[in-house]
């Protein structure tokens, strides 16, 4: 087999093993798809993840114990 279908079987080993927590393992997710089809990583390939965006709401006030 090539090197690619190698890689690509590797992958899928790995996506077997998730868990499907969007947050924890979108990020590692992309790097070892890239990483399949023969780049070093997403980074490397020149793609850009999204961001998380900052929740802008106040913290509940704090009760004197």
């Amino acid at each position: 087999m090539s090197d690619v279908t190698d890689s690509l079987e590797s992958f899928l080993e790995y996506v077997a093993l998730l868990k499907g927590d969007e947050k924890g393992e979108a990020q590692v997710f992309c790097d070892r798809l890239f990483q399949a089809f023969g780049h070093k990583g997403y980074k490397e390939a020149g793609a850009e993840l999204e961001f998380r965006i900052k929740k802008n709401r106040p913290k509940a006030p704090s009760l004197p114990i």
